[in-house]
């Protein structure tokens, strides 16, 4: 059912990918499937013209819910939309992403969907991303799980460690945190497990980048050494 909705809203046959999600035949997962399909279906119709207001107003009107965020329990729709939505604008997108979709990015259980969205930004736009962090983490309800699950993302997606790598790590006010973020890298492997990912002056600049006490630095520099 949700790859015929996907055909249907790709096509846009809008009102016939409507009937299917209002019917009242589907429920549970099958409707938070569908109705992800839909999203996915618009998107992939709209060629990058997108009405981000519409769609989200299209959303709450097919679900009858007042916010995107209880569309389903495993943010599926939502998430495709704040991660397309983000490319664009990136602060629009968050802003609408933790209050209307119910992600509170002071929560610790939300802090991997948030930086999921984050990471849906390549790496050559990273610091679109730290410059959205910097803002945010002045602000009260901030949780710092956000920076160490986007720094994941950066793991899995870049080939190299730039200034904004640098940039994140040096907003951990806390030394484990920090030797936690850094860690990530510096034992990293290449693709296959052969060789480390970073070179030894990425890795080595991040560390000192780190502000590290000597025995910490010490040890990061060691598990580098180790890492090869």
């Amino acid at each position: 059912m949700a790859e015929i909705v996907t055909r249907k809203a790709t096509a846009l046959d809008l009102e016939a990918a409507r009937r299917i999600l209002t019917d009242g035949v589907l429920s549970g997962m099958a409707r938070a499937g569908a109705f992800k399909a839909f999203v996915k279906g618009y998107l992939d119709r709209s060629n990058g013209e997108v009405n981000w207001e519409g769609l989200v107003s299209e959303m709450k009107e097919l679900t009858g819910a007042s916010t995107v965020g209880l569309v389903d329990a495993y943010g599926g729709a939502s998430q495709i939309i704040a991660s397309n939505w983000a490319r664009e604008d990136l602060g629009a997108a968050m802003d609408w992403y933790a209050e209307e979709s119910l992600r509170d990015l002071g929560n610790s259980r939300h802090s991997a969907q948030v930086a999921s969205v984050l990471g849906a930004l390549p790496p050559s736009e990273a610091h679109r991303v730290v410059d959205w962090i910097a803002a945010q983490r002045v602000l009260e309800g901030w949780n710092d799980a956000v920076i160490q699950d986007y720094s994941k993302h950066l793991l899995y997606h870049s080939d190299f460690i730039g200034a904004d790598v640098a940039r994140l790590v040096r907003f951990l006010p806390n030394e484990e945190a920090r030797a936690d973020f850094v860690n990530r890298f510096v034992v990293a492997k290449k693709p296959g497990g052969k060789g480390r990912k970073y070179t030894k002056q990425e890795l080595t600049g991040l560390i000192e980048a780190g502000g590290f006490s000597d025995s910490e630095r010490s040890d990061l520099l060691g598990k580098m050494e180790l890492s090869k």
